[in-house]
């Protein structure tokens, strides 16, 4: 199955860190969560590290596998689904398409900013 010119298996082997990433990321801002103790500021920490993570995997598939915009982006929304898995525990139903639609919009579109950057900026 294709998209956008890209077989499933081309969008996970080129970001084979970045699900894991982004999945333990989603454990453990989900553990803290659900524990008494949470340290302020932590939630944000986990946020800025995610979009690194975002940014990082978008350079990446741009510069070492020659992926276009679109592709791009389509690897961010394959990333959210590692942390969507998360958005049942602390939201209703009513929520949760809407948190959904947000999210991988988010993730969709930090992954391009990475991809672009990486296009525009050929120093590194």
């Amino acid at each position: 199955m294709r998209f956008a010119g890209r077989t499933l298996r081309e969008y996970f082997s080129t970001s084979k860190k970045f699900p894991a990433i982004t999945f333990i990321l989603a454990v453990i801002s989900v553990a803290g969560r659900l524990l008494d103790y949470y340290p302020p500021g932590i939630q944000l920490l986990f946020l800025l590290l995610g979009l690194i993570v975002l940014g990082w995997a978008g350079w990446t598939a741009v510069r070492y596998y020659g992926f276009n915009l679109i592709q791009t982006g389509l690897v961010g929304f394959f990333l959210s689904l590692g942390s969507h898995w998360a958005l049942p525990i602390f939201h209703s139903i009513g929520e949760l398409i809407y948190l959904f639609l947000v999210n991988s919009v988010i993730f969709v579109g930090v992954t391009g900013l990475g991809g672009l950057l990486a296009k525009k900026i050929k120093v590194l």
